[in-house]
């Protein structure tokens, strides 16, 4: 008993997930659907308000994140899953907190409004420092510096905020489909020149560009605009309230695949395109080497190469996995898992001013290039970075233009799923324990005492407990989804 209590008091506590607004890396009441378009799975939530308890009281439309068929799902076929349950790590706070927290952990605290409710957030921001949103990333000023610079999430967290646009594993079946995803582009003034690519609604993309001409593809679904904005399928799709203007074009993109080589040499290039600037990854191979280089170009701007690396194995027959992507003002490159080229922040940094007054108008462009040789794409995917939301009306600090400064016992919190988190951004009230402390300037509406945090979330030891069949009183946990917190 008595040790019970000391590890419940000092080290360990288990709590329960209440709603979707740390989706999908932590589940609030939800339910499971495999997409008969595609087969893509996924979660979805009774209602994209973030509110707890709120049930699936009526039949459900839902939206595949990755082909973005919707389906009307009655309300007598959703098995409903209880939110995740999680162990919470108290120790390294209650020992004078010098092993954290630390930002882009995932934290429990006492609500600053009620604290007999329990809030499970990302770490964002740290006592004493300024933040500010701007195009959906986070941007610091620490105490004692004078100018704001992005925080770069750490590579635990970044594998937990990466979510799906597309996946070619799981093409659509629907013929109806106005467009594939992946597109054939046509030569300029040579419609009848013959096509490279092949397999663009097939899991493998074949290429033979033997012919001295550029072929390439883009990424140019029918509704293009939708795929690459902040649309997440826990919420169901844009139509929801969540989004109120709409979802946001994103601004960070990767596109990964498996590169197999056929020719005994030959060249491609995958290209980023943002904002009027394009990233060009030149990939050549040859029986005894290959390079990989990075060049950037922009309407007023000449190409100029940012890094070459030579000798990345390219092995004729065999597949390699690259990864090609922009990331918090960060472009780089992995092949087989490991980091090859990444800019440097003199080679290429935010203009803080410029994103307070721009707002992105065009989607990430995303092309890949054959220049010569045969070559296979296995599994290629594009997945989009997190996107910090300013919903007007709602959010009430740290947009745009609009510092928020912490206190020396303060922090701030932000939710994975961005459109439908009631966090930091947000809050507008505090409960009566904290109003006096407000009165007099000692707390800030909108962060969270220091004496608030409870502990990390390091343990996912019940995955939402899911009903069996024919006894709905009696539930299961999904232990194949027993995890750590990133």
């Amino acid at each position: 008993m008595i040790m019970a209590f000391m590890m419940k008091a000092f080290f360990i506590e288990p709590f329960i997930i209440p709603t979707g607004s740390m989706a999908e890396s932590l589940m609030g009441e939800h339910a499971t659907y495999t997409c008969d378009n595609c087969g893509w799975v996924f979660d979805y939530g009774p209602t994209s308000s973030g509110r707890i308890g709120e049930a699936f009281r009526d039949d459900v439309e839902v939206l595949c994140p990755n082909c973005h068929q919707r389906r009307l799902i009655p309300q007598a076929d959703i098995p409903v899953k209880a939110g995740d349950r999680i162990l919470v790590h108290r120790w390294p706070f209650v020992f004078g907190g010098w092993l954290g927290p630390r930002r882009w952990d995932v934290i429990v605290f006492r609500s600053p409004e009620d604290p007999s409710t329990f809030i499970i957030k990302r770490l964002a921001a740290l006592p004493g420092e300024s933040i500010e949103i701007l195009d959906g990333d986070l941007f610091i000023r620490k105490p004692g510096e004078t100018e704001l610079h992005i925080a770069r999430k750490t590579a635990a967290a970044q594998e937990k905020l990466w979510f799906v646009v597309y996946d070619q594993g799981h093409p659509p079946l629907d013929e109806s489909t106005p467009e594939q995803p992946w597109t054939w582009i046509e030569e300029r003034n040579n419609a009848t020149a013959p096509r490279a690519w092949s397999g663009l609604n097939t899991r493998e993309f074949r290429v033979a560009a033997d012919d001295g001409r550029d072929h390439a593809i883009r990424f140019a679904p029918y509704a293009s605009r939708l795929y690459l904005q902040d649309v997440y399928g826990y919420n169901r799709g844009a139509t929801e309230p969540a989004y109120h203007n709409g979802p946001l074009l994103v601004g960070d993109v990767r596109l990964t695949g498996e590169l197999a080589t056929k020719s005994p040499s030959g060249r491609q290039q995958w290209e980023v395109g943002r904002d009027g600037v394009r990233f060009r990854l030149s990939i050549e191979w040859s029986a005894a080497r290959g390079s990989l280089t990075l060049q950037r170009s922009g309407p007023s701007q000449p190409e100029e190469t940012l890094a070459s690396v030579a000798d990345s194995r390219l092995p004729v027959g065999e597949g390699t996995a690259i990864e090609f992507g922009h990331l918090d003002y960060r472009v780089y490159v992995r092949v087989g898992g490991r980091t090859v080229i990444e800019t440097r922040d003199d080679q290429y940094a935010p203009d803080a001013q410029r994103l307070r007054e721009t707002t992105r108008s065009e989607p990430i462009g995303l092309r890949i290039v054959a220049k010569s040789g045969s070559a296979i794409i296995r599994g290629l995917r594009i997945d989009r970075d997190v996107h910090y939301s300013y919903n007007p009306g709602r959010t009430q600090r740290a947009w745009a233009g609009n510092e928020f400064t912490l206190g020396p016992q303060e922090y701030f919190v932000l939710g994975d799923n961005s459109p439908s988190s009631n966090d930091g951004r947000e809050w507008y009230r505090v409960g009566r324990h904290l109003e006096q402390a407000v009165d007099r300037g000692e707390f800030d509406v909108g962060a969270v005492p220091a004496d608030h945090v409870v502990g990390l979330g390091f343990l996912v030891y019940f995955p939402g407990l899911q009903p069996v069949s024919g006894n709905p009183r009696w539930r299961l946990p999904d232990v194949g989804r027993i995890r750590l917190i990133r």
